[in-house]
């Protein structure tokens, strides 16, 4: 479709009414509301990627490679309190809700095939059904509050992650990673090959986030301390844990050379309580924002977009639908499938999922959400066919990094990325002349 300019998506989303949910609200927050509100931003974005990425990092990389996870990973999701204000937020999730609709639907799939796995892989009944139990409880607590209090729901998901840390703390389940003997201190030269991959996504992702277009529309010009406060101390508190359980994972026999790299049954209750309970806050409240409008959109001009906003019950129901056809699909696959190279069919399948993130958002983004030099921004056909292109090209590079270990090859795959992006600009530099 055609590409509205910067300045036009602006105009139309400052000349719109705020409401009380809008920026002029955000911008009387209470501190009492700013910790919430942080607390949202940083439960949102703790899922099945900063709960188990980093295990497979120091598993494959050592412990050199959680830093190259963590400061990305969270400087790229704090930033969006500087990049966007609630006028240009809600523009952008105006311009690009297709976009933003298919990161929750992801999203919510991949949280879904994770937490499902992980109750099959629970060791004990009673530890799956009592893991079991608290994700129902805080699903439940999400469909009562997240329509109007969504603070709150992320506030008991916190709270019972912080239980869970402490429990795990007194049973000896949460240890340091420095005393695994998978945990290597050497430097990897091939960190280097993975840290533009993971710097890419995690800059880039953030923006289609709508959970976190919903907390800056709200936050208004509160907005940086909620983020800053989200993702410095609580969300970085969360993603610091897992290093701690690394060891409840990893199957010390699948260490050696040419095993396959396998993971054990979890046999720790806390440890399933807390990834229960972030996984399903997660999935909640990204099926709530891409079956229903956002207050993020309530800024932007109600036509035409409205219009394409998903309101029907039937509409959800599809929605829902693909979500959970997405995440069977992926345990079908992952319970059945032959191992790859010497990944388990589970691992393959996660390493799928995150391809989405590391490769077609950060294409989409280079190509169609960053303005070119005639001053647009926004999906063209031809920006979308480039971004096509792009994916595919940088396919091979990213499947022989990733899953079959040549990760020195994922240089050459951000790099065709970056000559799409180059493709992009020159196709519009040329339209300007």
């Amino acid at each position: 479709m055609p590409s509205a300019s910067p300045d036009t998506s602006s105009s139309l989303a400052s000349s719109a009414p705020s409401s009380d949910h809008g920026a002029a609200a955000g911008g009387h927050l209470s501190p009492t509301s700013t910790v919430l509100w942080a607390i949202y931003v940083g439960m949102s974005w703790t899922w099945c990627i900063g709960m188990f990425l980093p295990i497979i990092l120091l598993r494959d990389y050592g412990l050199w490679s959680f830093a190259f996870f963590a400061i990305p990973n969270v400087l790229g999701a704090a930033a969006m309190a500087w990049i966007f204000s609630p006028q240009t937020s809600a523009a952008f999730v105006a311009r690009h809700r297709v976009a933003c609709s298919v990161f929750s639907i992801v999203t919510a799939a991949f949280n879904l095939f994770f937490l499902m796995h992980l109750a099959n892989r629970c060791a004990s009944d009673d530890i799956r059904s009592t893991a079991m139990l608290v994700g129902a409880f805080v699903a439940v607590v999400c469909v009562v509050l997240l329509p109007r209090r969504a603070t709150v729901a992320a506030a008991v998901g916190f709270i019972i992650s912080l239980i869970a840390i402490g429990w795990s703390s007194t049973t000896g389940d949460a240890r340091s990673p420095l005393d695994a003997a998978f945990t290597s201190t050497a430097w990897r030269p091939d960190l280097l090959a993975i840290a533009p991959v993971l710097a890419l996504g995690f800059l880039t992702c953030p923006w289609f986030d709508v959970t976190f277009q919903h907390a800056v529309v709200h936050a208004g010009a509160r907005r940086k301390p909620v983020f800053a406060l989200g993702f410095g101390v609580f969300f970085l508190a969360m993603i610091l844990f897992t290093p701690f359980y690394a060891a409840q994972f990893i199957d010390p026999a699948s260490l050696s050379p040419g095993a396959t790299k396998a993971f054990v049954a979890l046999a720790s209750l806390p440890i399933a309580i807390h990834l229960m309970a972030q996984l399903t806050f997660t999935i909640a409240v990204h099926i709530q924002h891409v079956a229903t409008p956002t207050q993020a959109t309530s800024l932007a001009a109600p036509a035409p977009f409205h219009a394409s906003v998903p309101q029907a019950s039937h509409t959800r129901e599809w929605i829902w639908a693909l979500i959970g056809v997405l995440a069977l699909g992926g345990l079908l696959f992952a319970f059945n499938a032959p191992p790859l190279a010497r990944l388990t069919p589970f691992e393959t399948v996660y390493m799928t999922f995150m391809a989405f993130y590391g490769l077609v958002i950060p294409a989409y983004a280079l190509n169609c959400a960053i303005p070119t030099a005639d001053a647009t921004s926004g999906p063209t056909r031809a920006k979308l066919i480039i971004t096509t292109l792009g994916i595919l090209g940088a396919s091979p590079f990213f499947v022989q990094g990733f899953l079959l270990g040549m990760p020195d090859a994922l240089v050459l795959g951000v790099g065709v990325l970056f000559a799409s992006r180059a493709a992009t600009m020159l196709m519009h530099r040329r339209a300007a002349s």
